[in-house]
Order: C-alpha cells, then sequence, then structure tokens
C-alpha cells in the first residue's frame, strides 16, 4: 500500500491506510486539513485511498499539504516530491486520497485557495499620542 507524506506544522507525518505510519505518534492522531466544496475547512481522519472513479460518487474534498507519496511500505525509500492540492473523497467521516491508474494523487484542478485580506499596518507611535 502507498504512504503519504503529510505536513504538519513544522514536520512531516507519514499516513497509509488505517492511519498513520506503525510505531509513529503525532499530536494530531491522522487527521488531515481538507477543503469541501463551500470552501469550509475541516480536519478529518486520514482513512486510505481509492480510486479516482469513487470521487464522482461521493463528497469530494480537496486534501492540502500532502507533500509526497511512495510505494514502499517501510515509508524510507522511493518518495515522489509533490505540490499542489489533491482531490481527496470525504465518507465515513474520514477521508481517501483519489489515486488515478498509474497510483499518483489526482489533482484538484478546480480548487483556487481563498484570497486573505491584507494585514494593516499600525503606526504605535501615533496610537500612544491618541491616548
Amino acid at each position: 500500500m502507498p504512504i503519504i507524506r503529510y505536513k504538519h506544522n513544522y514536520g512531516h507525518i507519514m499516513l497509509t491506510t488505517g492511519g498513520m505510519l506503525r510505531n509513529t505518534k503525532c499530536v494530531n492522531r491522522g487527521r488531515v486539513r481538507c477543503t469541501d466544496l463551500d470552501d469550509q475547512e475541516h480536519y478529518l481522519e486520514f482513512r486510505g485511498f481509492t480510486s479516482e472513479l469513487r470521487a464522482y460518487h461521493f463528497e469530494r474534498v480537496t486534501m492540502h499539504d500532502v507533500t509526497g507519496i511512495t510505494g514502499d511500505k517501510t515509508g524510507l525509500s522511493g518518495w515522489v516530491d509533490l505540490k499542489g492540492y489533491y482531490i481527496g473523497v470525504w465518507c465515513d467521516d474520514g477521508v481517501y486520497l483519489a489515486l488515478d491508474a498509474t497510483g499518483y494523487p489526482v489533482e484538484d484542478k478546480d480548487y483556487t485557495p481563498p484570497k486573505k485580506a491584507p494585514g494593516v499596518v499600525i503606526d504605535l507611535a501615533r496610537v500612544r499620542k491618541l491616548r
């Protein structure tokens, strides 16, 4: 079974079918960040992999922060680096990563990240004068 590398805070965790890779631990317990079609963000438990065809029969989500995939069951070699957003299937309170016929994740080309509002710069000297 494939293993994915997921970016969590400043490190990476390795997830496979059924959750985290054997003998590994993490604070988030194998949950990944996903966005549904209404741009609502969810943290769902990673359950494994499914075919691309199932993505059209169940509720689709966009998975974030997936940075690599390997077919090596130990997770030590054969990593392929990934960048982008990938299609996941939300089913049974968990998410399954959709893989194409070659075994690579299906990229979500329809997803556009929401625009963030620019930050406000405050002049502290002026604020202190107003007091």
